[in-house]
């Protein structure tokens, strides 16, 4: 896990030690975490406070804030990893929780990001070594991925560091087609079950030419405008 930003650790330090005319003026620090839910958020939220001193507050000596003079740091919610990174280079928030991993692949532009590297962004803090969990319902087990194969996978919001890899687990075009999505949208790489594999594949060459009369009546059924099909 990394703390990343868009100017280098020089001049970030160099702000810390700013004097008090420059303490006058109040200057905002945005940083990107995760979903209210989720572990970023209140990490980011822990380091904001840290960091702020806002103008006329107490001094810190007398119980008041003791961050950066006139700073005021702010954890905003945001889809995690990928978009931190992509805001940070792009100049639309100056700091953001990431995953080692996924800020590694975009800065190099290597990996899902091939041809796309994010140069402005800098690593300024280690926090925490992160793992990813598959949670599952009291009584589930797997041995394997492939187990999860005929499953409902939760892979969190877009723009997350989970969404790098995708898991496509049955044959169902919506689930494929969703999982294509986040291919070519966030360089997501795919994994699926070979079984799976294959009959998205025969799915993608069986072409019809009208509706099938069960899909028509399962249209009709739902209450969908004929105007549709």
């Amino acid at each position: 896990m990394a703390l990343v930003k868009s100017i280098s650790g020089a001049l970030f330090a160099s702000a810390l030690i700013a004097g008090p005319v420059a303490a006058q003026d109040p200057s905002f620090f945005r940083i990107g975490t995760g979903g209210a839910g989720g572990t970023y958020f209140p990490i980011g939220g822990t380091i904001a406070n840290g960091i702020s001193n806002p103008p006329g507050s107490r001094p810190c000596d007398e119980g008041g804030q003791c961050g950066v003079p006139g700073l005021i740091a702010i954890a905003q919610s945001t889809t995690a990893s990928v978009f931190n990174n992509a805001a940070v280079q792009n100049g639309e928030l100056e700091a953001g929780l990431a995953a080692a991993d996924v800020t590694r692949s975009m800065f190099l532009g290597e990996g899902k990001f091939e041809g796309k590297p994010h140069p402005n962004l800098r690593i300024i803090a280690n926090l925490f070594p992160e793992d990813l969990h598959l949670v599952m319902p009291a009584g589930e087990s797997i041995d394997s991925l492939a187990d999860l194969e005929g499953m409902r996978v939760g892979i969190a919001q877009a723009g997350s560091g989970t969404q790098v890899v995708v898991v496509v687990t049955h044959h169902h075009p919506d689930h494929v087609g969703l999982a294509g999505w986040f291919q070519s949208q966030y360089g997501a790489e795919l994994v699926t079950t070979r079984t799976a594999w294959l009959f998205s594949r025969m799915l993608t060459l069986d072409e019809q030419d009208v509706w099938p009369r069960e899909t028509l009546a399962y249209y009709r059924s739902a209450g969908m405008d004929p105007a549709i099909y």
